[in-house]
């Protein structure tokens, strides 16, 4: 057994370390050829669980491990750089954040101290949704992760030590083993839990402690070609693994042993000469690897705020530019803050403690006051009608319920008058988002209606989703059950809505989140969602013609590329605007009708198909004028974000809802 008291540096892993931030970095600014960048974490994972166990195990066999030495470290090197990032960020959330959106971050800074801002953000979104990119501590939840494990896994491996060092190998594969298996569950029934939950993650850093343990007690002797070799082909795993993954791979998951292997390889072996250690081991490298925690929290921020103040995300050149005033505060970071902190000869455990507390006073006061203030919203000068306008309807229990399509009762029925209701409004959250029309219509007409809906559920029969099973299981069951209520209620009519862009063409982003399939196990992307769309849509109407169910497809509100909220904020922020001024500061971010009409081309061509059998209403004529499809006026918005309609804007199409209800 190894008896060395000091675990030696070793400088490869620093080039690992840039090479795993460096993923990370280039896949958030959306470079071509880094789809999977976000590997970079798992490497990271990988790298802490064999670093610290490597110190842990040294401390064990030298002097004896400390719990307070080990936390006082731990404090010296991850809290000094995060606090300073957490207090520069606070100024510029202040002055580009709605009240909103200032308030879910102020939380996040309240989580992230507290290292449980992986609990917070798995509540709030998934990490590859849309709404996450704009977060700007999302990031920080790779953190929390790592120090949950920190809190668990040395008190775990005392008790091996103590009652039988054989007992530890026994704890981390069993450990490895549960958590792998728990991580290939959740990446398919509860992804975005596996996504940021210890549990689902644990084997990423176990992986790096089954390396440290075995390194010490049976390290193994292989030749240097050999194992150069190996250490190449580690570092080509995470290249392949980066090229191959996307946000649609099931992440974590037992795909995710390719980069972790890889990681765990090239620590390995990675020591002996080799292409990688060649590359890995240059200065440049390294200098990157050391500034690595440093640039992993600044680069997140950085961007954020950026598409924050302009409002669309950073063009290439724009985004080199945002990479390296990154890495330009990271290295000031590294050299003033992180550095000197982890000085044990020209810093204290006293001065530190006390360094560290005047660090935290300022986030956390802030972070507490913005909770509890609604994220400041004093700060704007909006009038207070358009204000208002943002709001959307208080979710009823018909809408995103889960085991809804077991309780048909449970519909919702709106309207007024005592005749028989014989329209019904099922879809998406765009049938929600619309449903202030449906009832304003209903209140002219003197009519009633029902109205069920689930978020991201296309109202078509017969298709499925290649995503979390339960809730594509629910979303099938629903359309069965909508089916089922109509023809048993002899309804004559349905009116069905949805995000129609979104599905055939990844909606504003072009993004392909939805996945649609014929038959579980078909193949997914954009060709396949349009096939299953227009299966789907020639099954619907024609089970509906068969019941003889008239069936209205509502067509989409213009999806806008930038959140309300923002661009109004862009608009009042500190002062009133005249109309004048805000109608011309409007119009130039509402989106083009030409990329309104681009985007639902698809989908419109298809509802042409059946214009005999199925009738649209289209709603372009009360958004869009001279070009442009108006995101609102300058007293009201007529969306809650970007695609969904606020009350305002739902309302305001209530007249084309009407005939809906009209008696023929």
């Amino acid at each position: 057994m190894l008896s060395v008291r000091e675990v030696k540096y070793r400088p490869e892993i620093d080039g690992l370390r840039a090479l795993a931030v460096g993923l990370v970095v280039f896949y958030h600014s959306g470079f071509v050829g880094f789809s999977g960048g976000f590997i970079g974490v798992d490497v990271f994972f990988v790298i802490s669980g064999y670093l610290i166990t490597s110190l842990i195990l040294a401390e064990l066999d030298g002097p004896g491990f400390s719990y307070w030495n080990f936390y006082e470290r731990r404090a010296r090197r991850i809290l000094p750089a995060l606090l300073i990032v957490l207090t520069v960020s606070i100024p510029f959330a202040w002055f580009l954040l709605t009240p909103s959106n200032l308030k879910d971050f102020s939380q996040s800074i309240v989580a992230t101290i507290g290292f449980s801002s992986n609990f917070l953000f798995w509540k709030e979104s998934g990490y590859f949704d849309t709404d996450a990119a704009l977060k700007p501590l999302l990031h920080t939840w790779s953190l929390a992760v790592e120090e949950q494990f920190y809190l668990i896994f040395p008190p775990l491996l005392m008790l091996a030590w103590r009652y039988g060092k054989r007992h530890f190998e026994l704890i981390v594969v069993a450990g490895f083993i549960l958590s792998i298996a728990l991580a290939q569950y959740t990446s398919v029934y509860y992804p975005t839990a596996g996504f940021f939950l210890l549990p689902s993650r644990g084997w990423e850093l176990l992986a790096g402690a089954y390396l440290a343990h075995r390194e010490r007690i049976f390290p193994i002797h292989l030749s240097g070609r050999l194992a150069g070799a190996l250490a190449d082909t580690g570092i080509v795993l995470v290249v392949v693994g980066t090229l191959l993954f996307d946000s649609s791979t099931p992440h974590p998951s037992v795909l995710t042993a390719l980069p972790v292997l890889g990681a765990g390889l090239f620590i390995a072996f990675g020591r002996e000469k080799s292409v990688a250690n060649y590359i890995l081991t240059r200065r440049p490298v390294i200098l990157i690897g050391l500034l690595s925690y440093s640039l992993y929290l600044w680069h997140v921020p950085v961007f954020v705020f950026f598409s924050h103040y302009m409002l669309e995300e950073a063009d290439s050149l724009q985004m080199v530019g945002l990479c390296l005033l990154s890495l330009a505060l990271a290295f000031v970071t590294w050299k003033y803050v992180e550095a000197p902190f982890r000085n044990r000869r020209k810093m204290s455990a006293r001065s530190m403690a006390v360094g560290l507390l005047s660090l935290s006073v300022v986030p956390m006061a802030f972070g507490l006051s913005g909770h509890f203030s609604g994220g400041f919203p004093l700060r704007l000068s909006m009038p207070t009608a358009l204000k208002r306008s943002f709001a959307r309807l208080p979710e009823p229990a018909c809408f995103d319920s889960d085991g809804i399509s077991k309780r048909p009762s449970d519909f919702c029925v709106y309207g007024h008058g005592t005749g028989k209701i014989d329209l019904m409004l099922f879809g998406d959250s765009h049938a929600y988002s619309v449903l202030p029309a449906f009832i304003e219509a209903a209140r002219r007409q003197e009519k009633g209606f029902v109205f069920v809906s689930y978020s991201s559920c296309l109202p078509f029969l017969g298709l499925t989703r290649d995503q979390a099973r339960e809730r594509t299981q629910s979303c099938r069951a629903l359309n069965d059950a909508v089916f089922n209520y109509v023809r048993e209620k002899k309804i004559g009519r349905i009116a069905l809505a949805a995000y129609w862009g979104g599905y055939t063409d990844g909606g504003v982003d072009r993004a392909n989140t939805y996945h649609l399939q014929m038959r579980e196990g078909d193949p997914t992307g954009k060709k396949e969602n349009r096939e299953a769309f227009l299966y789907g849509l020639k099954k619907t109407i024609r089970a509906y013609e068969k019941i003889d169910v008239k069936v209205f497809l509502i067509g989409d509100a213009p999806a806008q590329h930038f959140y309300a909220r923002d661009v109004y904020q862009r608009i009042y922020f500190g002062s009133e605007r005249s109309p004048k001024d805000a109608e011309r500061a409007l119009q130039q971010f509402s989106v083009s009708e030409t990329d309104h009409l681009d985007l639902t081309k698809f989908s419109r061509d298809a509802f042409e198909r059946y214009r005999d059998r199925a009738d649209l209403v289209n709603l372009d004529s009360f958004f869009c004028s001279n070009q442009f499809c108006r995101i609102g006026t300058p007293r009201q918005s007529y969306y809650y974000d970007r695609h969904h309609l606020s009350i305002v804007g739902a309302e305001h199409v209530a007249e084309a809802i009407e005939p809906l209800f009209e008696t023929k």
